[in-house]
């Protein structure tokens, strides 16, 4: 999943809402085992949403598509 919101919609809690439906989605199909997701570390609004909705953090890892390290996290959906 991937979100971007204009800084004008960003603290009302759209990536939250939005996030958990993805992961509600994905817990719906029952050949979803687990959901992985990255976001930049210095956004430390996207690492609080991950966490919130249920992301365990497990260390940094490197991107090929961003070219960049980032937060890793995992759920388990079923």
């Amino acid at each position: 999943m991937i979100f971007h919101f204009a800084k004008n919609a960003w603290g009302k809690g759209y990536a939250t809402e939005a996030a958990a439906a993805c992961v509600h989605f994905a817990k719906m199909n029952p050949k979803v085992m687990k959901i992985y997701a990255s976001a930049d570390p210095k956004n430390t609004g996207s690492l609080k949403i991950l966490e919130k909705i249920g992301f365990k953090y497990k260390g940094m890892k490197w991107f090929e598509d961003t070219n960049q390290e980032e937060a890793y996290y995992e759920i388990q959906v079923s």
